[in-house]
């Protein structure tokens, strides 16, 4: 759904899924690019990835099952770095005999979100 908005002084601008903030500054109006993404993982523990991805930075990374205290690690490293970043350190990464992890799965869901943002 896209809907658009003009405001006196200002821009008009087009929301899908994102949000308008108002501010005290010039213009009234500021664009914060901001979207909720989630991922359903395969072939690792974990079932599910939810992230803000927000002016291409990936934040309040959550993993739905997996290993609990390395997760939420990897979680705490990663937030607000960019996709690329996260897909440079840990696409590939796998574990045990799998030929993924959830390290992987996030490199991947990162840069599918970036790539539907960019559409």
């Amino acid at each position: 759904i896209h809907e658009f908005f003009s405001f006196s002084g200002a821009k008009q601008f087009c929301r899908k899924q994102n949000h308008f903030v108002l501010t005290d500054d010039k213009p009234l109006l500021k664009w914060v690019n901001k979207m909720k993404y989630e991922y359903n993982t395969f072939g690792t523990c974990s079932r599910k990835i939810t992230f803000d991805l927000e002016d291409d930075k990936v934040k309040n990374i959550n993993f739905e099952g997996g290993c609990n205290g390395n997760l939420k690690a990897i979680s705490k490293l990663v937030d607000g770095w960019s996709p690329e970043k996260i897909e440079q350190y840990l696409k590939g990464n796998t574990c045990g005999g799998r030929p993924t992890s959830c390290a992987d799965q996030l490199a991947r869901a990162v840069m599918e979100a970036k790539a539907t943002a960019n559409k």
